[in-house]
């Protein structure tokens, strides 16, 4: 009798354990996607707002380094791209070092509206240069 009733708390044990841990998992999952999820729109939301203070105040081209640089940190490199994916700024690196852009993944993507699993964009980015929404005025960005 007490070796039954012991299997059957030890199979409750299992069982609860077993839940728990699935439980976790799910969880963990689940926040990690609310997480990205409220990082991507945050990203978005800066991204928007730099591209209309840079419409807005008509940055001069050799000043968006500058702006990069101020823009950015340690944890967070900031690189802002012409139409044709030439690099105008970057807060981690000389611009004029920097390769073209234009055949990365996720530039190529943005510019169809698609997200890059292997890059930091799930949702589609707006657009200043090739990687940003849909233009709303003429730029003085774009390649003559």
């Amino acid at each position: 009798m007490k070796v039954s009733l012991f299997r059957r708390h030890l199979a409750y044990a299992v069982a609860i354990a077993v839940t728990a841990a699935a439980l976790a998992l799910y969880t963990g999952s689940l926040i990690g996607r609310v997480s990205r999820r409220e990082n991507n729109t945050r990203l978005l939301e800066l991204a928007q707002m730099v591209e209309r203070s840079i419409r807005r105040e008509n940055t001069p081209l050799d000043q968006l380094d500058a702006l990069a640089d101020s823009l950015g940190s340690r944890e967070i490199r900031v690189t802002l791209i012409r139409e044709d994916g030439v690099v105008l700024g970057d807060s981690q690196a000389d611009p004029d070092a920097l390769e073209n852009h234009a055949d990365r993944e996720e530039v190529r993507l943005a510019r169809t509206g698609a997200s890059a699993s292997s890059s930091a964009w799930r949702r589609r980015p707006p657009r200043f240069g090739p990687s940003f929404g849909k233009r709303r005025s003429p730029s003085p960005w774009r390649p003559s």
